[in-house]
């Protein structure tokens, strides 16, 4: 278990080292103007999900 606590500390230590929002073309510019939207039904299109927020404004990406 020691081992296995190890070895996770040390992937997140790298993983924390290669960050850089700033170099990541997939992040947003501003993540005040980011939406998550969590536990979507299968059946839930692009389309749809465009169609129900664009009443609020304009959409850059779903993904």
């Amino acid at each position: 278990a020691r081992e296995k606590a190890e070895k996770a500390a040390l992937q997140l230590e790298e993983n924390l080292a290669s960050w850089d929002p700033n170099n990541n073309e997939a992040s947003t510019t501003d993540p005040y103007k980011t939406l998550f939207v969590a536990r979507l039904n299968y059946d839930t299109s692009e389309t749809k999900l465009r169609r129900e927020f664009e009443v609020y404004g304009k959409i850059k990406s779903v993904s």
